[in-house]
């Protein structure tokens, strides 16, 4: 069975579970954990739910203590912490080297805007591969926002190792390509032609399939961004949930592609990416 089978059949279970209200807590008694690939639902500090196949508890565990210990260490150093969404996966038309790439493009922008001497960064690039592949299976979106969620809330919820996150935009993207103006999309396919002449694996990927090519320059011309990733939308709504727990004063700040988001727009939630609801 595969994992999206197994995903499917759990939540056909978790539909007659919440029927009968039970809690997210007594819904994984219930789904008994003996198959470590079935999903069940594991509940955040913030109460929000994701499916997570329990294999990958204790490296989610593991890299939830790493993260919190790090972005701490920097902290202690006097610095500002700030979180970077943006997004890994391909799709849609992205190419996960490149994502991985623009994520430390932006964490080194930001701390130069900043100064890395008062602001730290955490770049999830770095983080992600953290979660190890078990057998032919590979960690989800259920295993990373559970992971994130906890990284990103803190012990108490209320976000306490972040003071601000930055979620990525067009602008931020295409600059990292080197886009100074119009026509952007026939400068993405000079960068496009550029790298497969050094990249084997991007050349045989993307430059050399007709229809992976014109992906790419329509998720990069005109969707790269946290808007169109599921992942960015669970981000979203963990700091909105923990800003309605702050005082005003004391809420994270949230910039998308340059900008301070405005009132009310930093407590308001969105459509949930793998965060699951009744």
């Amino acid at each position: 069975m595969t994992c999206r089978n197994l995903v499917h059949s759990v939540g056909a279970l978790l539909v007659v579970l919440n029927v009968y209200g039970i809690s997210p807590a007594q819904q994984a008694n219930v789904l008994q954990e003996s198959t470590p690939s079935t999903a069940v639902p594991r509940e955040t500090v913030l109460g929000t739910v994701f499916l997570v196949r329990p294999h990958w508890d204790a490296a989610i565990a593991q890299t939830v203590d790493r993260v919190r210990a790090t972005a701490r260490a920097e902290r202690s150093k006097d610095k500002v912490i700030c979180y970077i969404s943006v997004p890994l996966s391909a799709r849609g038309g992205g190419y996960r080297p490149i994502n991985v790439e623009i994520s430390r493009f932006v964490k080194r922008q930001l701390e130069t805007q900043y100064g890395d001497r008062y602001f730290w960064a955490l770049a999830p690039g770095e983080v992600e591969n953290e979660l190890p592949n078990i057998g032919t299976e590979r960690p989800g979106g259920g295993e990373y926002l559970y992971m994130w969620t906890q990284i990103l809330a803190g012990e108490d919820g209320r976000g306490s190792d972040f003071d601000a996150v930055y979620f990525v935009g067009p602008t931020d993207v295409h600059s990292f390509f080197g886009v100074a103006g119009p026509p952007i999309l026939q400068q993405l396919d000079t960068y496009v032609a550029r790298r497969a002449r050094e990249d084997v694996e991007f050349r045989n990927t993307i430059a050399d399939n007709i229809e992976a090519r014109r992906g790419f320059l329509r998720y990069y011309g005109l969707r790269a961004s946290a808007t169109f990733s599921d992942g960015a939308h669970d981000e979203w709504n963990v700091f909105a949930l923990i800003n309605r727990r702050c005082s005003i004063a004391d809420s994270i700040s949230i910039y998308f592609d340059g900008r301070q988001v405005p009132i009310p727009v930093g407590e308001s939630l969105t459509r949930p990416g793998y965060e699951q609801r009744n």
